[in-house]
């Protein structure tokens, strides 16, 4: 007897078990400066490069920055080797990074949101883009079938602000200016627009940090900043030259961050910034500290005291205007 008619005999006939339903097909977006783009299955390349899918006019951002690829049922990132990286939800990504509904995609200083929904709708292809930075328009430059919910508002490519809807291929608008802005050097930068310049970590960061203070998380906040405000006290004690704008940016962070969460090693940390520096606090900086020091037990008050001693030695030679802001640092009394 065969194999075959032996499984089929006896008393308790086989069961066939159905095959497990495969997920539900997702329709994915992105959506950028309030603009809905949608994505068909495949990759998406983006960059500043005019050979991208997805072209940014931002000078944070590689020409090949980073790949989408979307599959039927999910999605996912990987970054291109790019100058400045990928974040996801504040975390920088580390070769393929999955993507869900809702994920905070930042490329440069360009944010993108990730959607998902599930449909069968089988209409939506992928248009061809260009956004601008920053500001944020963004130009569709392929012809593709608007989606059936209406959500792109279109316009003639070579129309104004207020004209009425083409009869031509869907577009999101912008000025025809705008749509050209990416064929002309970026005249902030000397190096033209074949270059990356490499960003600051926390002017790329302080967009997530801010949004995470505003809303009272500021243990999110810290965890978005720290390494990169670490990275930078770092170099300053290697004698690596640090722009003022660049001390004056991290010191906000880091006394805000002393303050809300009580944090001694945050004002330690603005204090050793300065003496390093040799370097007189801003007003800000120094209301701030006014505010913080007496309050905060835990300080370095030796370092402290190096630091306005450091003032003391050199205050005939401060100028004028930031002359009021040493004499109150230097009568600053920590707390016991």
């Amino acid at each position: 007897m065969s194999d075959r008619a032996t499984r089929g005999s006896g008393s308790h006939a086989a069961v066939a078990v159905p095959p497990a339903s495969s997920p539900r097909r997702r329709i994915y977006s992105v959506l950028i400066h309030d603009k809905e783009i949608f994505l068909h299955v495949g990759t998406h390349t983006i960059g500043r490069g005019l050979s991208c899918d997805l072209v940014v006019n931002d000078r944070l951002v590689s020409r090949e920055h980073a790949r989408l690829v979307i599959r039927e049922a999910s999605a996912a990132i990987i970054d291109l080797g790019s100058t400045n990286g990928v974040y996801v939800n504040e975390n920088r990504v580390q070769g393929t990074e999955e993507l869900r509904d809702g994920d905070l995609i930042v490329i440069g200083s360009q944010e993108l949101t990730l959607k998902a929904a599930v449909s069968d709708d089988e209409r939506v292809t992928s248009p061809r883009l260009e956004a601008n930075a920053p500001g944020g328009e963004i130009s569709e430059v392929i012809e593709r079938e608007p989606p059936p919910s209406g959500r792109f508002r279109t316009k003639a490519p070579d129309s104004g602000p207020q004209a009425a809807p083409s009869s031509e291929p869907a577009q999101i608008g912008v000025l025809p200016a705008q749509i050209g802005a990416l064929r002309v050097p970026d005249s902030r930068s000397d190096s033209g627009p074949h270059l990356t310049e490499k960003a600051d970590a926390i002017q790329v960061m302080g967009r997530l940090a801010d949004r995470a203070m505003v809303m009272g998380n500021y243990e999110a906040a810290e965890h978005v900043l720290q390494g990169h405000l670490e990275a930078l006290i770092g170099a300053a004690r290697s004698d690596v030259p640090l722009p003022a704008a660049r001390r004056e940016t991290a010191s906000r962070y880091a006394l805000r961050l002393a303050d809300a969460l009580q944090r001694p090693a945050w004002v330690d940390y603005v204090v050793e910034l300065h003496l390093i520096a040799r370097a007189v606090m801003s007003e800000w900086c120094t209301s701030r500290m006014m505010l913080v020091v007496p309050s905060l037990p835990g300080i370095d008050v030796e370092q402290l005291f190096f630091y306005q001693q450091m003032l003391k030695g050199r205050l005939e030679q401060i100028p004028a205007e930031e002359r009021v802001f040493a004499e109150q640092l230097i009568a600053l009394e920590p707390r016991h």
